[in-house]
């Protein structure tokens, strides 16, 4: 039970800070991957079977070639921090957390551009809806 308690703070401390810088300013500080990464790091040690563990490095390996796509078309839509982002929340939340959380954090982003009637959209408050989503579902207790 303390290391999901401890799973959950490190996943918030970094999601909390990224969403916030990146609603204000549309940056999202490097920083903000580490204590996700952290996450990863022990849902990997004590939480995951050896299936798991090989479909998040899959997983991660499949957000490193769309990052490179998206980084040499030159899309303006998401810059290296949501990808960053991303890239952590894949070892943080496993594959199913992932795929869920991408999801909820993608619909509710077209969402809010229809609603509000805008192209462009801070990533990262989405992301923090869709891992929240996503934990409260694929918890690694």
């Amino acid at each position: 039970m303390k290391l999901a308690v401890a799973w959950s703070a490190l996943l918030l401390a970094g999601l909390l800070p990224a969403a916030v810088s990146d609603a204000r300013s549309r940056t999202i500080p490097d920083r903000a991957n580490l204590p996700i990464l952290a996450a990863g790091t022990l849902r990997l040690a004590f939480f995951s079977g050896r299936a798991e563990r090989l479909a998040s490095l899959i997983l991660t390996a499949c957000l490193v070639l769309l990052f490179v796509f998206i980084t040499l078309r030159d899309y303006d839509a998401m810059g290296g921090g949501d990808m960053k982002i991303l890239l952590s929340l894949s070892l943080a939340l496993g594959a199913a957390g992932s795929c869920l959380m991408l999801l909820v954090s993608c619909s509710a982003a077209l969402l809010f551009g229809w609603l509000f009637r805008r192209k462009r959209a801070a990533m990262a408050p989405f992301f923090l809806l869709g891992s929240a989503v996503s934990a409260a579902l694929f918890f690694p207790v």
